[in-house]
């Protein structure tokens, strides 16, 4: 039997995701390609890293909020052409070029697959804009693969048949975040040094933008400092277009010690989660939050806005973390006050929770549960028995 050829078609391939596609190059009996609609994109500091060790075909060789959307729809449908995939797999259907393939596969009767990121909380869902998303997905797609709990939901409201939809786990590279983290630990002070960390400290990981919410973690942090000792400090690793406004918020007093770290690329991360005692994610829309699984594969008990996507899979609450309503500043101060006075013993234990929990989230039953997903599309398009 011919190896199943899928081409898995995402807006760009970053360093989040290239461990999902050197997995899936090692399942038997499928033949992947990989398509990036842009090179990078400018709200994305992290998609510029250069070293990927994965061959993918690159649409357009800039930026994706620059692209030429009729010439790179054009390309597109020369490289399906030319690939001639049994199953097209297109993350999300906003994007023109990532309908665009969708519809190639429906006309082609070749298997059309949806890679569904999206959930209920990301935005303000309007009935007529729904109504025909739905129209849309029904028309475009045999299957769908989700990534919890909260994004099936939200599929099964937009129409389309629960039989049709395949949960799968959202992965980074656990062993990379694992192994370098026990390192960092290894030889804390040295680490600790070099970085200028404080002793004790929240971190946050992300975008600098208005969807992460960091102005209301920082407000909150304030509040924490002001009801406390303030023995745990606050360090912020990334960039993005709020950055003026909060350094502008950190000159406040009780914020004058919170560490801007800047942008980091992947690799540089595991000091940072290795000795923080909490990653804190307050974001309004988070569709996911990987982010989330490279703290949990540090070992790092979770405090989590409850509209991050990935929260009803990863957190159990009181045992590897908790949530908590990303507008309430003054829980989450509360919040904070609380957590920073439980002893080591028990952020040990919900750390290494964390790292139980994310143990079965890995880039192997991702590629998986992607074959599976290709192979219901596949059935769905009469191509299989």
């Amino acid at each position: 039997m011919p190896a199943l050829k899928v081409i898995v078609c995402y807006l760009h391939w970053g360093p989040y995701h290239l461990a999902r596609a050197r997995a899936l190059l090692q399942v038997d009996g499928i033949q992947p390609y990989f398509l990036e609609v842009a090179r990078y994109q400018t709200d994305h500091l992290w998609l510029r890293d250069p070293e990927r060790g994965v061959a993918i075909e690159t649409l357009w060789s800039g930026a994706l909020q620059d692209i030429p959307a009729a010439k790179v729809v054009r390309r597109l449908k020369e490289v399906l052409e030319r690939i001639s995939p049994d199953v097209v797999v297109t993350c999300g259907y906003g994007d023109p070029v990532m309908r665009a393939a969708a519809a190639w596969a429906r006309k082609s009767s070749r298997g059309s697959l949806l890679w569904h990121e999206t959930t209920r909380k990301d935005r303000r869902r309007w009935a007529l804009k729904e109504f025909a998303k739905g129209i849309l997905v029904r028309r475009l797609y045999h299957a769908a693969l989700v990534s919890g709990k909260a994004h099936r939901e939200y599929l099964v409201e937009l129409g389309m048949d629960p039989e049709w939809i395949m949960e799968l786990d959202p992965a980074v590279d656990n062993a990379f975040f694992q192994t370098e983290t026990e390192a960092v630990r290894r030889d804390f002070r040295k680490w600790r040094e070099r970085l200028e960390l404080p002793d004790r400290y929240f971190l946050y990981v992300g975008r600098l933008a208005a969807d992460k919410n960091v102005e209301s973690l920082l407000r909150a942090y304030e509040l924490y400092r002001e009801r406390t000792n303030g023995e745990c400090g606050l360090v912020l690793v990334g960039d993005g277009p709020e950055k003026p406004r909060l350094l502008t918020l950190a000159q406040r007093p009780a914020l004058r010690d919170v560490v801007f770290a800047g942008y980091r690329p992947t690799s540089d991360l595991p000091p940072y989660y290795a000795m923080a005692e909490w990653f804190v994610l307050p974001s309004v829309i988070e569709p996911w939050g990987l982010v989330v699984n490279e703290a949990m594969a540090g070992g790092l008990p979770l405090l989590l806005s409850r509209n991050c996507g990935c929260a009803p899979d990863l957190l159990s609450e009181e045992v590897n973390g908790f949530s908590f309503a990303p507008r309430d500043i003054e829980a989450l101060a509360e919040l904070l006050c609380k957590v920073s006075a439980l002893s080591a013993t028990e952020r040990a234990r919900m750390g290494a929770a964390s790292k139980a929990i994310i143990s079965a989230y890995t880039p192997e039953r991702w590629a998986q549960g992607l074959v599976r997903g290709a192979r219901l599309a596949m059935t769905r398009a009469g191509k299989l028995g």
